[in-house]
């Protein structure tokens, strides 16, 4: 395409009714609504320098292609918009590839509270910018950032992360409610939500990611553990529990995305009639450092 400031990035729904390569049709338009403003909001930033407060007349314009043959994958451009012409160096269309991507694994990430893989991308987009004048000037001396001294280099590499952070921070709380639509499938239709599948900026919104996008509290997404637990309640329906860790905590409020769980004499289920431990694997999610809920994706008794 003439217009194309950057290669298309895939976008995958995946599991429930995705894996019958169908999708509920309400919950899809919702989604890609939302990527769309996501997406539009971060490239308008990214190649005008221009917090999208409120975008009237975007200078790019955001196009989604055909689903992939055989799944829920979807291609989305990044066009200059038109009836505008604006010139744009050539780097920075370049590094777009490898930077919007992770632009937006950040400010996804850090909506989800998942710190670690927001710090990561950071540094990714910091490191980039680092060697590139007009990405510095995207990111860094919109922050405000002074120029130091080379022997302040160290100090100022911090400074910079955290300006950098104040960025994304503000691109998430200007696309708070393009994140709640984007994940509108993720559990009622669709067990997940990948952005640029395949790449290495490549991202899982899966349920307890999407759950805490969603929230209207600050939730924590964890990286997944294994415990041994008591199950005391299973609800088939909802694919709810309650679990006892057994470490003199209250009990904990378990969501299983396990598909088994619907099955007869499942793991849950017999752990509940025979009053016996099992070990669990998923993801803890935090509300101001306490247990919110556990979300289960897999269980096996305990040997």
């Amino acid at each position: 395409m003439e217009r194309e400031l950057a290669r298309p990035i895939l976008v995958e729904f995946d599991g429930l009714d995705a894996a019958q390569h169908m999708i509920d049709a309400q919950q899809l338009g919702r989604s890609l609504a939302g990527i769309g403003r996501l997406y539009r909001s971060v490239n308008h930033f990214y190649f005008t320098g221009k917090m999208p407060t409120k975008i009237r007349k975007s200078e790019v314009q955001i196009l989604v292609g055909p689903p992939q043959e055989g799944s829920i994958s979807y291609a989305l451009w990044v066009l200059i918009a038109h009836g505008t012409l604006p010139m744009y160096p050539q780097l920075l269309a370049e590094f777009s590839d490898i930077c919007t991507p992770e632009v937006v694994k950040a400010v996804i990430a850090k909506r989800a509270g998942q710190t670690k893989i927001a710090e990561k991308a950071i540094d990714k987009i910091a490191e980039i910018a680092e060697h590139n004048a007009e990405l510095s000037k995207r990111f860094i001396e919109y922050a405000q950032l002074v120029e130091a001294g080379h022997q302040e280099r160290a100090r100022a590499d911090q400074q910079d992360k955290a300006k950098l952070l104040g960025v994304i921070e503000r691109l998430g709380q200007l696309n708070a409610s393009a994140m709640t639509e984007m994940v509108a499938p993720v559990g009622p239709s669709v067990r997940q939500l990948v952005h640029s599948k395949g790449d290495t900026a490549e991202y899982v919104i899966d349920e307890p990611v999407a759950d805490a996008i969603r929230s209207r509290g600050v939730l924590e997404v964890q990286e997944a553990i294994s415990m041994t637990v008591r199950i005391e309640a299973v609800d088939k329906i909802r694919r709810t529990c309650k679990i006892i860790s057994g470490d003199g905590t209250p009990p904990i409020t378990g969501k299983i995305t396990d598909p088994v769980v619907t099955e007869p004499q499942n793991v849950y289920t017999r752990a509940l009639d025979n009053a016996t431990p099992i070990v669990v694997t998923g993801k803890p999610v935090l509300k101001d450092g306490d247990w919110h809920a556990f979300y289960i994706s897999g269980a096996r008794a305990l040997e």
